[in-house]
């Protein structure tokens, strides 16, 4: 059986927004006022303030008054969005009126509390009652943005439900909406939005946005990060080994770096390992890309080594060593046996098929020790000892299959 090497995953690629719920307090939520007022009565107060207005509309006190009633009246609602035509109207009245009354201002930024804290105040809740709730903390959320179009807070919340629910489109759209306002910062924002372009497989999006946080901030780790595992999913192994060499030598105690470079340092193997299989002899320099594909394993092997020693090996990361070995071998034996070249350079490539089978052997031995009766660990270091003339070892390990 032959594995297919592990990709690398989990760059830190993970925002706060979309793991854990902002800390924000919610003491601060108002519980909905119940009003006994009808619709008609509304309607009759609305009507009589709007002609007062109209009488004298100098008098600032009707414009506290509209927003008051407006606020109040939206309260008597136990739906949220219910509320949403309400606030439109108080929020064009205070953009109306705000220069002349910081009143309506603070009933507006009161309403905008009671719907962000109570949005934020279930989506707070356990799982279960988040997935009941979900539709309505987006109501509440719609509502605060309806009051005040440029709360990032609200936006990002309001993003992270979404994202929890899986509609990652409308959290995209919701952030980029955010971006719109010259007032909020769109680094933090672009961040978020490439996040969820790789999470929903947009690739190339994610890419763009990565690689100009990049340009702009490049010593941010975190944008980095992102396009380290951007051009990992794209395929685009020289650029993310290029980055990943880089941050190897700045940091070089984070072992997750190293084991990602000598991760991708094989896909280049594998790529121009497969390049000299597929392409007339004549048209490519064999002896050169030889060259270059011993040197790119021997680099990996360097990191492999080193890791061994060096960070703690549990079970993920010896099936990656253990894998890296075996593939590497395989392609090594492939290459020996399919391709015509001279006989030193052939016997240079079975040498280095058997020391890498070699180079196996303690992952898999180390992998049968952490799970024994996991078949496939027991199969392929059976596999390796018999390509060892390992026989009495390859015989043991079979009794215990066949046990």
């Amino acid at each position: 059986m032959i594995y297919l090497l592990t990709r690398m995953a989990g760059f830190a690629l993970a925002f706060g927004i979309f793991f854990a719920i902002s800390c924000t307090s919610t003491e601060n939520v108002v519980q909905t006022q119940q009003d006994n007022s009808s619709e008609e009565t509304f309607d009759e107060q609305l009507r009589n303030v709007n002609e007062r207005i109209t009488q004298t509309p100098d008098n600032q006190q009707l414009y506290v008054e509209k927003a008051r009633l407006l606020s109040n009246y939206a309260a008597t609602f136990s739906s949220p969005d219910q509320r949403l035509i309400l606030y439109k109207n108080l929020r064009d009245l205070s953009n109306e009126n705000s220069g002349n009354q910081p009143e309506i201002v603070s009933i507006k930024k009161d309403a905008w509390n009671k719907e962000h804290s109570s949005g934020l105040q279930l989506l707070q809740k356990d799982s279960d009652i988040f997935h009941e709730q979900s539709q309505t903390i987006i109501a509440h959320f719609d509502n605060a943005i309806t009051l005040i179009p440029d709360s990032l807070q609200t936006y990002n919340l309001k993003a992270t439900t979404l994202y929890r629910i899986g509609n990652l489109h409308a959290a995209i759209e919701t952030l980029e909406t955010a971006k719109s306002f010259k007032t909020i910062s769109t680094s933090n924002l672009d961040e978020k939005i490439a996040y969820l372009h790789l999470e929903s497989g947009n690739i190339q999006e994610a890419l763009s946005f990565y690689n100009q946080l990049s340009e702009a901030y490049p010593d941010d780790e975190n944008y980095r990060n992102g396009l380290i595992n951007a051009l990992i999913l794209n395929e685009q192994h020289e650029e993310a080994v290029a980055i990943l060499k880089d941050l190897s030598e700045q940091y070089p105690a984070r072992f997750f770096y190293r084991e990602a470079l000598a991760t991708e340092t094989f896909f280049l193997v594998k790529n121009r390992s497969e390049e000299l299989l597929q392409s007339d002899p004549d048209e490519l320099n064999v002896e050169e890309n030889l060259n270059t594909i011993i040197a790119y394993l021997n680099d990996s092997h360097s990191i492999f080594n080193a890791l061994s020693s060096d960070a703690p090996v549990n079970e993920e990361s010896a099936l990656r060593i253990a894998a890296f070995y075996k593939n590497s071998a395989h392609m090594l034996s492939t290459l020996a046996d399919e391709l015509e070249i001279e006989a030193e350079k052939k016997e240079e490539l079975e040498a280095m098929y058997l020391a890498f089978i070699e180079n196996s052997l303690p992952s898999w031995e180390r992998l049968t020790e952490i799970n024994p009766n996991n078949l496939d660990y027991l199969v392929n270091l059976k596999q390796a000892y018999q390509a060892l003339g390992m026989d009495e070892e390859a015989d043991a390990i079979q009794r215990s299959i066949n046990f």
